[in-house]
């Protein structure tokens, strides 16, 4: 029943707290429960109430201005305003919010010019070009309103502001946009925004001589709560509310009291509109729903179980809006008007969504609940709401409400729309904005809405959760995670063949764990894989299952679990390299553990002969597959899923060529596949010696000989240094086969100078220190540099040495270093011991940058080695690999990227970029013997 009981008169509905009907049109007026005989709907008149006189509810800083404004004295009755009369435009601040809107298009539609203010433009704001007359009236100006100088952007050349701005533009939000963003900012922090921003805006009307000003208040400016016997009219102030009791309402008092303030000095006039709880449809999409509409959404939705006594001071959005432009228009409107229509509870409005289309909603049960349930979370954000108060009912309330709006309706002639039109429209709205879904009434469907069969006892009714239509099971296959919902919701087969390709994009844009989960539950119809493919969301799916964020990477692994089931989704998965991308998913995740199943699953399909034929019909006849990247994701695959000593079989596939473009990609990813490919291949006997024998070196110890400069016949100048090294030829001759060859048979005593450039003065003393005591201390920061110089001047034992010590210190970080400084220097023993730890830990490596700056020849080194370690096969295939690139280096087949022609964004390629091509690995030489002989004198 709406809005409590009522009586049938004439086949009509109208219940008498709504309005009094004029005195020759009324019947009886009965008390609660009773009806009124309504012929017209003509202006409703309320029961007057005695104005409060009492000073004790207004501060004493506004009184005298008020009642002023308030007073009912004779004066001389000015012109109505009107759009011909008025040259300047009218000034609308904050234009893109809900009431502000209505505001503009109002005056759009009576032929005044608008500027609106908006802080910042975006789609929404487009909207407001939309309007009628938009294009020859109104104005958009980005601005803020937080320093004076934006605000005379906005005001100046205006005789007429309507300020809507305040307190939104200085970020004071109502209760339930703190409850979803308490991080934002603090509220201490943003309360004392309010008054500068008042001050600001007030002075810069003043400065543009503006006529009058129509504030936006609220009724929370009058009062902090009321109850069922409280009275609350346009001379009351809210002297409870503070920073830490309701502060969004103290923020609204202290605006409005401020202006108040700054008008009493000053000749232009003010008039403030205090609102309650603002319900109906929007013109501007909003980022949040409006307060008030929030109402209407959480009875839709089931956020409410049953009924108690809520009830809100509701006004229509587009009652708020005129009442604005009337209190602009009309000559005689001054001070403070209450804009509230009627209260409604919270059984009232069930009782209208329930009889108008909404009955198959989460609507609350029709139990009353005691008042204390109120203070649960679940009911306690909507108490902080603008107009919302707890009590009961009572029949003895003649009142449509505790707030007075009897003076809006007498000065203005404000006609209030029907509260329950109000609430319909505000459904609606929330449908228009896709913030609800559409829902079909049962009694409307007798047959499926996709396939028209009849419904029966056996084919039973269901809703789908996205269109809202009444289809039944056979065509509701698939079911969903919907966030807001405890259960999966049930899609039908329409709504899934639009939906999977908006959640791939929502997941390829905005990497959204929302739509993956969605896109995971989905999977479990089979008949919905076909989707996924064609859709080319794999790549995304791989994109997804790399997500740093395991919300994101779970479900992607699960909906690559369920595709594994397929056997088409199945060869999809290997053709795209999902295989290879699941095998590089870290193991110590949960998503591991969704990838090794999904792995298990591929390799009971590769088991099966019809699937190998498949694959290996792909890779030959498709043209895409024989330019590398679908051939490398196949052969790669088939790698992890065959025996090891069966991979050989796959060498006259290409297996080689592979191995040889991945290793050496400039991308992480196709490195890290090869690299794991090989880890497969190695056999776990392979374990090869790498101990270096050390050959001794007994000599004399010549060390004073080496410090006494007397006996000196050859001296070295080291580049950079300026003191020389002495030197003894016959010590050099007998104990270095590179200083024998230098000075052959040479027995002249005359000092000769020779210059050094190759090395650094202390890499070389320690060379000559070695040859003349057979004794040096080798240390990590010198070593390779002793290396290099010790291979050179053919110092055998002590590169020995330091081959041993180097050995010693191998690691994932240095063996690519280590191993480019064993070929530079010749080392072989170093070599040996660099290529078992690399191939041991390739996949780690593989990832360096070290790696991908040597990525050329350290593709040769890691496949002659591997072909060495699997036998002559593999050796055949590396040759063939090396007479093709020196032979024809540039008619090489290189792959190139994997890139599917999506409509919805370039795929995440899982394949590779074209390399460059292979080169002979250049290794740096050291001066030679001649530039030193030119050292002589």
């Amino acid at each position: 029943m709406l809005f409590g009981p009522q009586l049938e008169v004439d086949k009509r509905l109208v219940h008498d707290r709504n309005s009094r009907a004029k005195a020759a049109e009324v019947g009886v007026v009965k008390r609660r429960g009773k009806a009124l005989d309504a012929v017209s709907k003509a202006r409703k008149i309320r029961t007057p109430k005695k104005r409060l006189e009492d000073t004790r509810c207004i501060y004493p800083s506004v009184w005298a201005s008020l009642k002023f404004k308030s007073s009912d004295t004779k004066r001389t009755r000015s012109a109505f305003l009107s759009a011909s009369q008025s040259k300047q435009p009218v000034c609308v601040t904050n234009a893109d919010s809900f009431a502000a809107a209505w505001i503009v298009a109002m005056l759009l539609e009576r032929g005044y010019k608008v500027r609106a203010t908006v802080p910042v433009r975006n789609e929404d704001v487009n909207r407001l070009n939309e309007l009628p007359q938009a294009a020859k009236n109104l104005t958009i100006v980005e601005t803020t309103l937080l320093t004076p100088e934006l605000c005379d952007l906005a005001v100046e050349g205006c005789e007429y502001v309507i300020h809507t701005g305040t307190p939104a533009s200085c970020m004071v939000r109502d209760p339930v946009s703190e409850a979803k963003d308490p991080w934002m900012h603090t509220v201490a922090n943003r309360i004392h925004l309010i008054v500068p921003a008042m001050i600001n805006f007030m002075k810069a009307c003043v400065r543009a001589r503006v006529k009058k000003i129509v504030l936006t208040s609220s009724v929370a400016a009058l009062c902090d709560s009321v109850g069922a016997n409280t009275v609350v009219n346009d001379l009351c102030w809210n002297t409870e509310s503070s920073i830490d009791k309701n502060p969004h309402f103290f923020a609204l008092k202290l605006a409005e009291e401020k202006a108040w303030q700054l008008i009493e000095q000053e000749n232009m006039e003010l008039v403030t509109i205090c609102p309650g709880a603002l319900m109906g449809p929007s013109i501007c999409g909003q980022p949040s729903i409006p307060p008030g509409n929030q109402v209407v959404y959480d009875l839709i939705t089931g956020a409410y179980a049953a009924l108690v006594d809520l009830n809100w001071a509701v006004t229509d959005v587009r009652d708020c809006a005129n009442a604005h432009i009337l209190a602009m228009e009309h000559p005689d409107a001054r001070g403070r008007y209450i804009c509230v229509n009627r209260t409604v509870w919270l059984r009232d409005i069930v009782e209208v969504l329930r009889t108008n289309g909404y009955s198959g909603r989460d609507l609350p049960l029709q139990v009353g609940l005691p008042n204390w349930v109120a203070r649960l979370p679940a009911y306690a954000q909507q108490l902080g709401q603008v107009g919302a108060a707890l009590y009961a009912d009572h029949p003895s309330n003649s009142q449509p409400s505790p707030y007075l709006s009897d003076r809006i309706v007498d000065v203005m002639g404000l006609h209030f729309r029907e509260v329950k039109d109000t609430i319909i429209e505000t459904a609606g709205d929330l449908l228009k904005w896709k913030w609800i879904k559409p829902w079909a009434e049962d009694c409307e469907a007798p047959e499926c809405a996709i396939c028209g069969a009849q419904f029966s006892f056996l084919r039973r009714k269901h809703h789908c959760r996205e269109c809202g239509r009444i289809i039944c099971a056979d065509c509701s296959m698939s079911r969903a995670v919907v966030e807001g919902l405890s259960e999966r919701a049930r899609l039908c087969d329409q709504c899934v063949q639009t939906s999977i390709p908006e959640l791939i994009e929502n997941v390829s844009t905005k990497m959204s764990s929302g739509a993956i989960m969605a896109l995971e539950s989905l999977m479990e119809n089979p008949e919905n894989h076909d989707l996924i493919t064609r859709c080319h969301g794999i790549p995304i799916l791989i994109e997804a299952l790399h997500s740093t964020d395991e919300e994101i990477s779970y479900p992607a692994a699960g909906t690559f679990l369920a595709l594994s089931l397929d056997v088409a989704s199945a060869l999809q998965m290997v053709l795209e390299g999902a295989v290879l991308h699941m095998l590089e998913v870290d193991q110590t995740t949960d998503t591991w553990r969704q990838c090794l199943q999904a792995l298990r699953n591929i390799w009971r399909q590769i088991n099966r002969t019809e699937f190998r034929k498949m694959l290996h019909s792909v890779s030959r006849v498709s043209t895409d597959a024989a330019s590398g990247p679908l051939k490398a994701n196949i052969l790669l695959t088939f790698v992890h899923m065959m025996e090891p000593n069966d991979v050989v079989d796959l060498l006259k596939e290409g297996l080689m060529d592979v191995f040889y473009f991945m290793l050496r990609s400039l991308e992480t990813y196709p490195r890290c596949a090869a690299a794991h490919a090989i880890m497969r291949l190695i056999p776990d006997s392979y374990n090869p010696d790498t101990s270096i024998d050390i050959p001794p070196f007994h000599v004399d110890d010549h060390e004073e000989l080496l410090t006494i400069s007397a006996l000196s016949d050859i001296q070295f100048l080291v580049k950079g240094h300026i003191a020389p090294i002495n030197a003894h030829k016959i010590v050099l001759f007998v104990r270095n086969a590179y200083f024998k060859n230098m000075f052959g048979s040479s027995t002249t005593t005359t000092k000769r100078v020779i210059e050094i450039d190759n090395c650094s003065y202390n890499v070389f003393s320690m060379i000559l220190r070695f040859l003349y005591t057979g004794k040096l201390t080798i240390d990590e920061n010198s070593s390779q540099d002793l290396l290099r110089a010790a291979s050179f001047y053919q110092v055998t034992v002590l590169q020995k040495r330091i081959e041993k010590f180097l050995s010693d210190r191998i690691n994932i970080n240095n063996v690519v270093e280590l191993l480019c400084l064993a070929n530079e220097c010749h080392a072989e023993s170093l070599r040996r011991s660099c290529m078992p730890f690399l191939l041991k830990n390739i996949h780690a490596v593989v990832k360096l940058d070290s790696f991908a700056e040597h990525h050329d020849w350290a593709s040769h080194e890691i496949l002659e080695e591997l072909s060495n370690i699997l036998g002559s096969a593999w050796q055949g295939a590396y040759t063939e690999v090396k007479l093709k690139t020196k032979a024809k280096p540039n008619t090489i087949t290189i792959p190139k990227p994997l890139v599917l022609a999506s409509p919805l964004r370039k795929s995440y390629s899982p394949a590779f970029k074209p390399l460059q091509e292979l080169s002979p690995p250049s290794r740096p030489r050291l001066a030679s013997e001649e530039s030193l002989a030119e050292g002589f004198c």
